[in-house]
């Protein structure tokens, strides 16, 4: 007798979700805690909570949205994959949580997990997000999540959208007071080599703002270890009985050499940054949005010329602001220069001592 019962069939989709959730397991580091979403998904498939190299666990949490695609992934000539399709209410539930949210898309046919920073990415499409339905992400082929890069690429990406409000909050300082930042650090350029630091605090102020500008857009390297300074300087603080933690002109204005040389970089930079963003600034926060329009970026890479010393940093604003590629290659040229410049004269300096003379 036939049997002409009718079965279940099991779902390619949900073979996919299961491959996905498998190969996400897969490519993070063991000692990372998942959590699965049990409660019915609007764009949150697991919460991961990430563990530092030294298993301390410091509250630092992701949100992902797992997708698949059965068929091997389509990289254009610069190695981008775009995911089209998501829906633009779940992007705009992502700009939503005060903490990151990762897209991750699994590669089945090639067991490869690739990740996106759902927000930043939701951030610079927010006109789609109000006018269509759906909306496409992008994955960069570089940005493979695997158990051995997870701390370097995955984590660093993390970090930079978990301290996000943070650094907004020091970009709209250093915008918003920009000439006055610009003026503190140019003080400290041609003065007496003996003279004591002026305004030592706003200094390092902008110290850091600087850092939290170059985060912003993603990177280049702070080209000197406040350290290497201060230590030596107080070396030679104490040695002449000043008042411990002054930072004299001998250091200060090389600090301040690559500093002017990074504000030069960073306002075109951050104006064109702020720029893909626009539609979401001029709807969150128009105020922010309106900072670009405090600064004569086209001015700076002329008046670097007249204020830095002659140096790899000064060269690179001869033909306009760099890429950041380029600024960053400099800023490490720079930086090891800088090292053995400061290295070779304190050791002069500390013979010149144990000599009497």
């Amino acid at each position: 007798m036939a049997n002409d019962l009718k079965y279940p069939i099991r779902a390619d989709s949900h073979v996919q979700e299961r491959v996905s959730k498998e190969l996400l397991l897969a490519s993070i580091p063991e000692h990372w805690i998942p959590r699965e979403i049990t409660e019915r998904d609007y764009g949150i498939d697991a919460l991961v909570e990430i563990v530092e190299e030294n298993r301390e666990l410091r509250g630092e949490i992701v949100f992902i949205q797992l997708k698949s695609s059965a068929a091997a992934l389509i990289w254009n000539e610069k190695d981008i994959a775009t995911e089209s399709g998501i829906s633009t209410k779940t992007a705009a539930y992502w700009l939503g949580f005060a903490i990151p949210v990762f897209l991750c898309i699994a590669d089945i046919e090639t067991s490869q997990m690739y990740f996106a920073n759902a927000k930043d990415q939701a951030r610079r499409q927010y006109k789609e997000l109000v006018d269509q339905e759906s909306c496409s992400f992008r994955f960069r082929k570089q940005d493979r999540l695997t158990r051995e890069s997870a701390m370097q690429a995955f984590y660093s990406e993390f970090k930079r959208e978990w301290q996000h409000q943070t650094t907004l909050a020091r970009v709209y300082d250093l915008l918003m007071h920009f000439d006055y930042y610009w003026d503190v650090v140019t003080d400290q350029i041609g003065r007496d080599f003996h003279l004591p630091m002026e305004q030592t605090e706003e200094f390092f102020h902008v110290w850091r703002l600087v850092d939290s500008g170059l985060d912003y857009l993603g990177g280049a390297p702070l080209p000197i270890p406040l350290d290497l300074y201060l230590d030596d300087n107080n070396i030679y603080d104490k040695y002449y009985g000043g008042n411990y933690g002054e930072l004299y002109s001998f250091f200060s204005e090389n600090i301040a050499t690559w500093l002017v040389a990074a504000l030069a970089f960073l306002a075109p930079s951050l104006i064109s940054r702020l720029s893909e963003e626009e539609d979401y600034w001029r709807a969150v926060d128009p105020i922010f949005h309106g900072m670009a329009d405090r600064i004569d970026s086209s001015k700076l890479a002329e008046r670097i010329k007249s204020i830095i010393p002659a140096t790899s940093l000064s060269e690179l604003f001869n033909k306009g602001v760099p890429p950041l590629e380029l600024f960053q290659q400099t800023c490490e040229s720079y930086a090891t220069a800088e090292i053995e410049r400061v290295a070779s004269k304190m050791l002069k300096w500390a013979e010149q001592q144990a000599n009497g003379s």
